[in-house]
């Protein structure tokens, strides 16, 4: 016997806070092999989502990335797919196993720019 199993949700979780947190992204396919590699970031992230979109700003240091795209959610994890820009940098990403508590979220992406053509990471961001 085969089942399909479908997430259910209860309620969306509502992720529009200020965050501090940790991105762990390696990067391949770069057209300066010096950017091939993995680094971990400590950034300041501001979300602000609805039932059905997401932005996010980035800021590691003065370094500004904007994320914008779709969001769904599943059960407790939600996703989103849309576009980023970081400076010169613009690149596309899917976002998925986004989690929230009451301290704050995790997540995992992966995407392309057009610096590198395989960008994937993690974060942990925890409620300011």
């Amino acid at each position: 016997v085969t089942k399909a199993l479908t997430r259910q949700t209860f309620r969306n979780n509502d992720l529009t806070a200020n965050y501090a947190g940790v991105f762990r992204e390696t990067t391949s396919g770069c057209g300066n092999p010096a950017n091939n590699g993995t680094v971990e970031s400590v950034v300041g992230v501001s979300i602000t989502n609805s039932a059905t979109a997401l932005t996010m700003t980035t800021n590691e240091n003065g370094f500004i990335c904007n994320w914008s795209g779709n969001y769904r959610q599943a059960g407790r994890m939600g996703s989103s797919t849309g576009t980023y820009t970081c400076g010169a940098l613009v690149g596309t990403y899917d976002m998925a196993e986004i989690e929230a508590n009451p301290s704050g979220i995790t997540g995992r992406y992966v995407g392309q720019d057009n610096s590198c053509s395989q960008v994937s990471g993690r974060f942990a961001l925890v409620t300011r």
